[in-house]
């Protein structure tokens, strides 16, 4: 087998991916009994996007030019997936949201080796929480998540909850050519500021989906944003819709939804009354001047004749309540970085350019062969503690925690409903606190979640001990 050292100094090609066996249907298709057990074939792959582009895109998938798939798991059920590397390239699978044992997590060099091509590893685990979570690519994933390895997981309940209908919205957009060819993924000047956008807007891989839907019905819909750069700022159009969950986790009280802001690995659940027969839903994302519908739901078919008064809430995760009396805090101030990347060890898929950093300290992947690696912060197991996410930047950054629900608990610029999330969302000049008990041993990596700033130096990871 190539060792990681060689293969990171002789190769300097792209690779591309694809899954091919057991893979549940794609997002358009209604919730159907999970599968506990995966084999996915990361290859290189095509996509036509509709005819949306002159010729197919050499694109990444788990399964042969088709896109990357819904996984399923059951809650408190063991679940277990083949990585199967068929790339050019190493690859791994990360389980955003997800609480596992670290060496399942995914993040190479830190929590596993990464899979080499002709290699495979096996993901084994049990979710604990049930809820809409997110699978991607974490070995050159600027590239891998760009060109197509990122998807969507439910984690269906142990009892299954009262809706009509199950729709799943992974938004994602692509950095095309009129060709199908991929345009520059990081654009220098870009990645210092808000990011390198795409250009061609999809939702579940297609442009402005339509979705049917009976009427007068209960429709939950899980939005992912699998995006590596866009804050999308989502409004419904056409009916009244209610936040369910957000990150994969029920919140306290439901509330009506207005204009949501939610970045790249976010995640929230809304229900939807649809409309009488015939009438039109959109989702709509206006983070640009230019508002564009992300997807519809048509109602038509005979009425449900559900009402508002029949929507019960989401049966709560099993996280452990905090308290956060003597809780030890730690300040993380997230900002431009000093133009020096520290040197702590290999820096898979890490740029060249240094424009970000956490606690004026720039890394990329992580080595922990290198007798320099050392953590952003040390806790000990079963502590609890509240972090400090401060951005002195004039740019949005969504923060990504592995491993661990935290507690939003308040924001020093706005009103923040208290929640458990894995992805805080922290403003300009703004500082969020959070709060989690450390009670999984391991390296775990926290970084923004817009992956340019990622590659560019704002990422660090916590050790419990």
């Amino acid at each position: 087998m190539l060792s990681r050292r060689k293969f990171l100094a002789a190769s300097g090609a792209l690779g591309a991916a694809g899954i091919g066996s057991l893979v549940a249907p794609n997002a358009m298709s209604n919730l159907l009994t999970p599968k506990l057990n995966y084999v996915l074939n990361a290859q290189q792959s095509k996509w036509h996007f509709g005819g949306k582009i002159k010729s197919p895109a050499d694109i990444f998938s788990y399964q042969k030019n088709t896109q990357t798939p819904i996984i399923y798991m059951q809650q408190g059920e063991q679940f277990s997936c083949l990585l199967k590397n068929q790339l050019p390239e190493p690859t791994t699978i990360h389980w955003h949201g997800i609480r596992l044992a670290n060496a399942m997590d995914g993040v190479p060099f830190l929590t596993q080796d990464p899979v080499y091509p002709g290699d495979e590893f096996l993901y084994q685990f049990t979710p604990k929480d049930a809820g809409t979570y997110f699978h991607h690519s974490h070995f050159n994933s600027l590239t891998q998540l760009n060109r197509g390895l990122a998807g969507m997981i439910i984690v269906k309940e142990k009892q299954q909850p009262d809706f009509d209908q199950d729709i799943a919205l992974n938004l994602c957009d692509w950095r095309l050519n009129a060709d199908g060819s991929f345009q520059e993924l990081l654009i220098p000047k870009k990645a210092a500021r808000a990011g390198t956008f795409g250009n061609l807007h999809t939702t579940n891989w297609q442009v402005e989906p339509e979705f049917i839907a009976k009427p007068n019905s209960l429709v939950r819909v899980r939005i992912l944003v699998s995006d590596v750069t866009r804050i999308f700022k989502l409004t419904v159009n056409g009916a009244k819709a209610k936040i369910l969950a957000i990150d994969g986790n029920p919140i306290d009280e439901i509330r009506d939804m207005q204009r949501e802001w939610i970045g790249p690995g976010m995640r929230m659940d809304i229900v939807i009354l649809t409309p009488d027969e015939g009438q039109s839903v959109e989702i709509v994302n206006s983070s640009t001047n230019k508002p564009w519908p992300v997807a519809s739901i048509l109602s038509k078919g005979q009425s449900q004749k559900r009402q508002w008064g029949d929507l019960k809430p989401l049966p709560k995760n099993p996280i452990e309540p905090l308290d956060l009396q003597g809780a030890e805090i730690h300040r993380f101030n997230f900002s431009a970085g000093l133009g020096v990347q520290e040197d702590l060890g290999i820096n898979c898929a890490a740029s060249e350019y240094i424009f970000w950093a956490i606690n004026k300290t720039s890394i990329g992947h992580l080595d922990p062969m290198s007798p320099t690696l050392r953590p952003t912060a040390a806790l000990k197991l079963n502590k609890t503690y509240i972090f400090e996410f401060a951005n002195v930047t004039p740019q949005t950054h969504p923060i990504h925690l592995h491993g661990f629900f935290f507690r939003v608990l308040e924001s020093n610029r706005r009103t923040i409903i208290p929640h458990w999330a894995d992805t805080a969302l922290v403003k300009p000049d703004e500082t969020i606190r959070v709060a989690f008990k450390a009670n999984v041993l391991g390296n775990w990596l926290m970084h923004c979640h817009i992956l340019e700033h990622q590659k560019t130096g704002m990422t660090g990871f916590i050790n419990v001990s």
